[in-house]
């Protein structure tokens, strides 16, 4: 099975599409640490209420 083009994963910019693949991760593997979903919340943009 080859790889998928960057362009086929799905609409939107590679950038969204990036940050949603990692979300998939975190949400889809039970093993995944909070540390990691801690990561791609910053990555994604925490809402400022988050950061204080």
């Amino acid at each position: 099975m080859e790889q998928p083009r960057p362009d086929a994963a799905g609409p939107g910019p590679p950038a969204l599409r990036q940050v949603l693949r990692f979300a998939g991760v975190v949400r889809f593997r039970p093993d995944t640490h909070a540390a990691d979903a801690d990561t791609i919340v910053d990555v994604r943009g925490v809402h400022p209420a988050a950061q204080g």
